[in-house]
């Protein structure tokens, strides 16, 4: 996760999951399924 600041009111982030893009043989019933790498952008403004 990479976290940045813009005009001191907006915050930009970046999340990169699984970044290996990992998957296993045999999934098991409480492993979560993965469909390969997963990229995030989030964007947070600071009003007051």
């Amino acid at each position: 996760m990479l976290t940045g600041r813009l005009w001191n009111r907006a915050k930009v982030s970046l999340t990169v999951d699984n970044l290996l893009n990992y998957k296993p043989d045999y999934y098991y019933l409480n492993a979560p399924i993965t469909d390969g790498t997963n990229v995030m952008i989030g964007l947070g403004l600071d009003l007051f």
